[in-house]
């Protein structure tokens, strides 16, 4: 019978992958609306709304900001799926290690 432990090591590759893609997928599509709702703003808006602008330009560089977030996490090996671990992870296993026993 497989208890937590062992479940958790065998679905947490497959969800922290599925989290890391989903909000770059999220990201993406934020970035892209807002592009897209800016444009059309100042295509046909004869005069322009500053505070309108204004938000859709924060609202592009969230998804930028997300973006990036979303990539550094997923090329950092301490936190990936594979069994390289780096001098933090190392040290984080090690304090794990011997508060379980």
């Amino acid at each position: 019978m497989l208890n937590q432990k062992k479940l958790f090591q065998l679905f947490y590759p497959f969800f922290y992958q599925s989290t890391v893609w989903l909000t770059l997928i999220l990201s993406v599509q934020t970035t892209k609306n807002a592009v897209e709702w800016m444009l059309l703003h100042l295509k046909y808006q004869k005069h322009k709304n500053i505070d309108h602008m204004k938000k859709i330009v924060f609202i592009a560089l969230i998804g930028l900001f997300l973006t990036s977030c979303g990539l550094e996490t997923y090329s950092c090996h301490s936190y990936g799926n594979t069994n390289r671990l780096t001098k933090h992870g190392n040290k984080a296993q090690a304090r794990y290690s011997r508060g379980r026993m």
